[in-house]
């Protein structure tokens, strides 16, 4: 995914503690020479206003995990969602809604 011509990757990551966004946002932009945008949360809206090429979201709650699930649904782009401990139904809806999860750039699978 690392791009090296004038055009770096465009990505969204959205996560509701600002320390975190800002980690968040410097990893990707050091890992793999993006262009990071931040949002403290999930908006439908500012994922087509912005059109990123990759959305990282940071789950730290229910109503974020909820949330999650009304934005990205149908969306036509690459979604990675860093969560602990999401129950099996969230990791279903998850996968079905195309979330990926950050093992090896796949869909989590419920055990």
């Amino acid at each position: 995914m690392v791009r090296h011509d004038e055009n770096p990757l465009r990505v969204l990551v959205v996560a509701g503690k600002a320390v975190r966004r800002a980690d968040l946002a410097e990893m990707a932009v050091k890992a793999i020479h993006a262009r990071a945008t931040t949002s403290p949360r999930v908006s439908l809206e500012e994922i087509r206003q912005l059109d990123p090429d990759l959305v990282l979201i940071d789950i730290d709650s229910t109503e974020a995990a909820s949330a999650t699930l009304r934005a990205v649904d149908g969306l036509a782009m690459s979604v990675i969602a860093l969560t602990e401990n999401p129950d099996r139904r969230w990791i279903t809806d998850a996968i079905g809604a195309g979330i990926a999860g950050p093992s090896s750039g796949t869909s989590w699978r419920p055990r």
